[in-house]
């Protein structure tokens, strides 16, 4: 299992950072048009994929993950 939290880039809009995070290597930037983070960014609603295989722009960033939730904060831009 991993865990972790991607931020805003305060130097590129529509783009998320690493932050802190426990698992294997993960991506360090996603933009808002790619993976499941990306979509939660840009919808602001959560993302519950139980095929990551199976969602469009899927990001294999770890072979091993198999779902993913993302939960987006509320915070202003």
């Amino acid at each position: 299992m991993q865990i972790g939290f991607y931020v805003l880039d305060p130097k590129k809009a529509n783009q998320l950072i690493l932050g802190p995070f426990h698992g294997k290597v993960a991506c360090e930037t996603i933009s808002f048009s790619r993976g499941v983070c990306g979509a939660a960014a840009s919808s602001g609603e959560t993302q519950l994929v139980h095929d990551v295989e199976a969602f469009p722009g899927h990001i294999a960033c770890d072979a091993a993950s198999l779902s993913e939730i993302v939960v987006p904060s509320k915070i202003p831009r």
